[in-house]
């Protein structure tokens, strides 16, 4: 038994693989290339998560902070709020329709937005129209802010 062994004529040329007419160290710089560019976008999606997750933690201990100063303003006021027989807003006897003085001094100590509500009608904000004035007797539309406002 004998055994003919291939031989390789110069049609035979063609016929070879890409993988194989391409060499070594381009295959192992295409690699790197790869994996730094695969490591790259992993970390910024890493840092953007982060960077969101820390993002809604200053949101919230924000809000908390501008409740905490709308809630110190209106303390002296009183501690029952009810509505008046022309069903006004009060805090213990005084009304609160118009009193932006007390959420102005919100937005001077920290520039956050600050409005009290009845019910869904902003009766004092520091949150301005376009045209400047205030926006006092609109309405909270529905969605999330309206459900967190409103909750009870």
């Amino acid at each position: 038994m004998t055994l003919a062994m291939p031989q390789l004529t110069a049609d035979d040329g063609p016929r070879r693989g890409t993988r194989d007419r391409i060499g070594i160290v381009p295959r192992l710089l295409t690699g790197a290339l790869l994996a730094v560019l695969l490591t790259a976008v992993l970390a910024e999606v890493a840092t953007l998560r982060l960077v969101g997750r820390n993002g809604m933690q200053r949101a919230q201990m924000e809000l908390q902070e501008s409740m905490a100063l709308l809630k110190l303003q209106l303390r002296p006021l009183g501690a029952e709020f009810h509505l008046d027989p022309e069903g006004k807003l009060v805090l213990g006897t005084t009304p609160l329709a118009g009193r932006n003085d007390i959420v102005d001094v919100v937005k001077s100590l920290n520039g956050a937005t600050a409005t009290i509500f009845a019910g869904d009608t902003r009766i004092a904000t520091n949150v301005t129209n376009p045209d400047g004035s205030r926006g006092v007797g609109t309405k909270l539309a529905a969605g999330p802010v309206h459900d967190a406002v409103l909750r009870v």
